[in-house]
């Protein structure tokens, strides 16, 4: 299983085109498409609600061209990286717009997945703060948790990581400081990693979590996913695996974050223009009223 593929969004008017554009990719086991989009209004749309890592653009499209679709896309969700698919007179208007990179519909073939790799990797370089991440690991495997934290922080040292020998253990370090997202087991004694998911939940606490296993089922992992998992990674772990999820992880919670607060604002907005709109009316109103008892 490869849960922290780069995930890509495919905008074309051409079905058969954006087919063929599929296959490509996904012949590619390190990549996944998540959507597909026939116009630029279409493609804003589902990079809001999807945050796919790379959007692979066309330019000629209804409703919206794929210029603007990118400067709206890249306004919206900066770290999505675009991938403009058209004639080559249209390059330097796509990269002023915000892609990443440009290719001929011609040569996609040959170029297209390592252009994405490429193109992703400089996205999460640019993206990616320097700052320390605080990650609390919990599983009840003493000797598997002191393997993976340590080959961990040996690769990343700007992870600062906390362990915990149970889901309880975990709740109460939680109670005490802040983490940047949290990794564990699925199955432990007392609290497994679902009752975890839950309790976290019900305190409002907005982490990221990702979850492993060495032996879970297709249910469970499906509980998992509708419980709020950002991931589930499979046993034995490699670390490069596992910083990229966790990353990912961290890297989504906070663009949702970034946009439920613009839509908060937004909202508070139009109703303060809907407040002004009433109490206008209502001032009218007593005018003439006032203007009728003079008479």
């Amino acid at each position: 299983m490869y849960p922290t593929r780069i995930h890509v969004l495919i905008v074309d008017d051409h079905r058969l085109l954006r087919a063929e554009i599929a296959q490509i990719v996904q012949k590619d086991l390190r990549l996944v498409v998540i959507g597909e989009a026939g116009d630029g209004e279409r493609a804003v749309e589902l990079a809001r609600c999807l945050y796919p890592d790379v959007v692979l653009m066309d330019v000629q499209m209804p409703k919206m061209n794929g210029i603007e679709a990118t400067r709206q896309i890249k306004r919206l969700c900066p770290e999505v990286a675009v991938i403009g698919l058209s004639l080559s007179q249209y390059a330097e208007a796509l990269v002023e717009a915000g892609a990443s990179a440009y290719l001929s519909k011609q040569h996609i073939g040959e170029e297209l997945c390592p252009t994405i790799h490429r193109v992703n990797e400089g996205s999460w370089s640019q993206a990616w703060e320097a700052s320390p991440r605080s990650l609390l690991m919990i599983d009840d495997d003493a000797v598997f948790l002191k393997t993976v934290s340590d080959a961990l922080h040996d690769e990343h040292p700007d992870f600062l990581i906390a362990t915990a020998s149970s889901a309880v253990q975990g709740l109460r370090l939680l109670n005490l400081r802040r983490f940047d997202a949290i990794v564990s087991d699925f199955r432990m004694a007392g609290l497994n990693g679902i009752d975890l998911l839950k309790e976290c939940q019900a305190d409002s606490v907005h982490i990221p979590i990702v979850l492993m296993t060495g032996y879970g089922t297709a249910a469970l992992e499906q509980d998992a996913f509708e419980q709020g998992a950002c991931a589930i990674l499979h046993k034995p772990l490699d670390p490069e695996q596992l910083y990229e999820a966790v990353t990912r992880a961290i890297r989504r919670t906070k663009w949702l974050g970034e946009v439920q607060t613009q839509q908060l604002a937004q909202r508070r907005d139009q109703l303060s223009m809907r407040i002004q709109k009433v109490d206008q009316r209502l001032q009218d109103t007593l005018k003439r009223n006032d203007s009728s008892q003079e008479y």
